[in-house]
């Protein structure tokens, strides 16, 4: 899915995705928000424990996602995301037998841009995310900052007490710099704070 295709489909995480990818089920983890229960051509795993290992790769810009709690990947600023089917053990390791999934971040471009996305919902859903390209040196150095700040109060009323359950608030970062010193080399460093 490119990045076209992803607003196409209002895509905000992965699990948008399934819709227009066959044989492929994504759900969030009830209790875990970012977390996600991934089905491949049948084969999957619901869990969000750091010892569980699903059936499904996934990574960022070519790093693993090791971690369930960390499965459900905001599509935000995203360049592409991939949705593989069947074994991609060269890819994504020997335990990644349903597929995998390949998400990857945009890098800073050679003008200044911004860009802002916010969203409003029932049980207190309030989004605000926003995406900043800053041109240092032309054509030499740029940086791109992207943040996120997502909350929610819950889905489900704990019928004891009256809490709710299900609920968080979540901030993220992202910062990139591409240094290009010549037309044959590149320097790319991300850094994510999730």
């Amino acid at each position: 899915f490119g990045e076209a295709q992803l607003v196409k489909l209002g895509a905000r995480d992965i699990s948008d995705l399934a819709v227009a990818s066959p044989n492929v089920t994504i759900l969030p983890v009830a209790f875990a928000r970012t977390a996600a229960a991934i089905n491949i051509r049948g084969m999957g795993a619901a869990g969000f424990e750091s010892t569980e290992e699903s059936p499904t790769g996934i990574s960022v810009d070519g790093i693993a996602v090791t971690r369930p709690a960390a499965s459900m990947i905001d599509t935000f600023d995203m360049q592409r995301v991939e949705v593989l089917r069947g074994p991609q053990g060269t890819s994504f390791g020997k335990n990644s037998l349903a597929g995998g999934i390949a998400a990857y971040t945009k890098n800073p471009g050679s003008d200044f841009g911004w860009s802002v996305e916010g969203t409003l919902g029932n049980y207190g859903r309030a989004d605000l995310k926003a995406a900043v390209d800053l041109p240092i040196v032309r054509d030499k150095l740029a940086v791109r900052l992207v943040g996120a700040a997502e909350t929610v109060d819950g889905w489900f009323r704990n019928r004891v007490d009256g809490t709710r359950i299900a609920k968080g608030d979540t901030l993220t970062f992202r910062g990139t710099v591409l240094f290009t010193p010549t037309e044959d080399i590149s320097f790319n460093v991300k850094l994510f704070k999730i």
